[in-house]
């Protein structure tokens, strides 16, 4: 049966695995941060132009994943996600011999491109490939890897770090991410008798697929592009700003690391629920469920530090931020179709950058020139509620498409 063929097992099951450890590659974000003390020590750099050398990866990110989406629906997922892993390699080995801020900033630059090219759009695209039955729960799976990549990485390159040095460690898990090729190579796109996937479905009952000139003339499309830039001035400007927030209130810099700890933590937890719930609801109510967590987390990030609404936060906010990876490819194939997904989402992602500068900018200025987080922080909350209420107003485009007449 079609329904069976189209869940988490046979060579489905196999390529959710492979690109459940290709996704751990994005393991090598945090390697910067991992290694500020020591590359700053000495190469004689202060911390804000070492953050601005390594913040470019994000740029690369926002303006490379449309590229990457092209290539993915010309080429499909095999040749993107070991070209990423390749490039993770040569990015850990060029920032090994970084010798001045130029440097770090070329590294970084390469950095950006391998961590597109196995990031969330990639797996995402081919995961739902094979996967439409247990759609929610396989994303939810795999997307949980970019955590455990940090988690494993960090402290194994800290520790490389500290017993010989930050540039042996970078060498090592450059050549250590070449282990991930085989893994890449079992990532291939489906036979039309292997899985009668979304794209085949939707082909009967809703005409085409929409590819992403169609799906930028509707309003679905533009809905989603906010959504995600209020999305991303929020959780950037939260992860920039929110230990700092919190000391500026009194709670003692371990108490604030501490309860961001606790919210990453969270983030684990949130991507597999929400996979799971995304089986079992139609996938523009996840969008509202998450936008609405979203929102309602924007609102407690203003009363906190005071109890019990820090603690508050910390869970919800926990909860949500995480989970935008799991709902935002499932929201995109319910409205636009599959064949295009990985097109249309990527063409999402310049949001990152948009959103992302927006939010931490922002609240940075509130903070130098009003000694408050707290008026940014409002105006986040409104971006976010206006989001929500947005996204009530998204609709099936390809539904559309197919009713309307030659």
């Amino acid at each position: 049966m079609v329904g069976e063929r189209s869940g988490l097992r046979g060579r489905g099951l196999l390529v959710v695995m492979a690109c459940f450890l290709c996704h751990m590659g994005l393991g090598f974000t945090y390697l910067p941060g991992a290694l500020q003390a020591d590359v700053t020590t000495e190469l004689g750099l202060g911390r804000a132009s070492y953050s601005a050398a390594t913040q470019v990866r994000n740029y690369v990110v926002a303006l490379a994943s449309p590229g990457v989406g092209l290539l993915l629906v010309r080429f499909g997922a095999r040749p993107v996600l070991a070209g990423g892993v390749a490039i993770l390699c040569g990015a850990a080995l060029c920032l090994s011999g970084a010798r001045d801020w130029w440097g770090l900033v070329f590294s970084t630059l390469i950095l950006g491109i391998g961590l597109t090219a196995v990031g969330d759009v990639t797996v995402g695209h081919a995961v739902s490939r094979w996967v439409s039955r247990s759609r929610g729960s396989a994303l939810g799976i795999v997307y949980t890897a970019s955590n455990l990549g940090g988690m494993l990485l960090v402290p194994l390159v800290a520790g490389l770090s500290e017993a010989h040095s930050w540039r042996e460690a970078l060498r090592f898990a450059g050549f250590g991410a070449l282990g991930l090729l085989p893994f890449a190579a079992l990532v291939r796109s489906p036979r039309h008798d292997e899985v009668a996937s979304e794209l085949d479905a939707s082909s009967e009952a809703h005409g085409v697929d929409m590819d992403l000139q169609q799906a930028l003339r509707t309003r679905s499309f533009w809905i989603l592009f906010f959504a995600h830039f209020a999305y991303f001035a929020y959780a950037v400007g939260v992860v920039e700003h929110f230990i700092t927030y919190l000391r500026d209130a009194g709670v003692p810099r371990s108490e604030a690391a501490n309860h961001w700890g606790r919210a990453i933590g969270l983030g684990i937890a949130s991507k597999l629920a929400f996979g799971f719930l995304s089986d079992r609801i139609p996938a523009r109510h996840g969008m509202l469920i998450l936008l609405g967590a979203i929102a309602l987390s924007s609102i407690l990030l203003i009363l906190a530090p005071r109890q019990p609404f820090l603690w508050l936060f910390v869970i919800v906010f926990g909860f949500s931020y995480a989970a935008r990876d799991v709902v935002t490819p499932l929201i995109v194939i319910d409205c636009f179709g599959l064949r295009y997904m990985a097109q249309i989402y990527g063409a999402i992602f310049p949001t990152l950058l948009l959103g992302g500068s927006a939010g931490a900018i922002l609240a940075g200025m509130c903070a130098d020139w009003l000694g408050s987080y707290r008026p940014a922080f409002g105006g986040l909350a409104a971006l976010n509620l206006a989001a929500f209420i947005l996204v009530l107003a998204l609709r099936r485009e390809r539904d559309l498409v197919s009713v309307t007449p030659p």
